[in-house]
């Protein structure tokens, strides 16, 4: 008797086993089918923020914004005020469409990401997310973990920290603003925020 329900005990843990085995593939397979034909929706301003690219640009921004502020000093040094002024508005739209032209590389990179992971998803449509009320899938950490994953920095071990530039004021010098949001004097290096 002890041996039919070592058996019995025995085939049932084998037959679990088995049928564990089989419907796990099956398992899987509906959950990557929940987001299959849906529509989702991706919160575009927290993937730039997590965009590791960012941190790159702001730098390369701040590197600009301190080459410009030592060109206008040299120049406009002998110059009459208003002169300046003209100068340092003539500066500060050079340095808000190169900010532009760097935003807009990092929200093309994004955009493309978006397409790879909602086709691999196979996603119906994707929307941004200030535009959805409710409902839909949220797909933001899924794009900024693709990006996590396949984000290749040119410049590994470089500090990429760092602020963007814009230059405003009376005070003929250049203030440090822009990618990150906050503003920074990069005279004195205190944040004015």
């Amino acid at each position: 008797m002890k041996k039919y329900k070592y058996f019995i005990v025995a085939g049932l843990i084998i037959l679990l086993s088995g049928l564990i085995t089989f419907l796990y593939p099956f398992a899987s397979l509906r959950a990557e089918n929940e987001t299959r034909g849906r529509i989702a929706y991706v919160d575009v301003w927290a993937v730039f923020n997590a965009h590791p690219q960012k941190a790159i640009a702001e730098k390369k921004l701040n590197q600009i914004a301190q080459s410009m502020q030592s060109e206008l000093e040299k120049k406009a040094k002998d110059l009459p005020k208003d002169k300046q002024q003209d100068m340092l508005k003539e500066y500060q739209s050079k340095l808000n469409r190169q900010e532009q032209e760097l935003i807009q590389e990092i929200i093309d990179a994004i955009e493309e990401v978006i397409q790879t992971v909602a086709r691999e998803k196979e996603v119906k449509i994707v929307l941004d997310k200030k535009n959805v009320i409710y409902g839909g899938y949220d797909m933001t950490q899924d794009v900024i973990d693709y990006i996590e994953k396949n984000f290749k920095s040119t410049t590994s071990g470089e500090d990429v920290s760092g602020d963007t530039a814009d230059t405003s004021g009376d005070s003929g010098t250049l203030d440090t603003t822009g990618l990150s949001g906050e503003k920074t004097d990069l005279n004195t290096g205190i944040s004015q925020e």
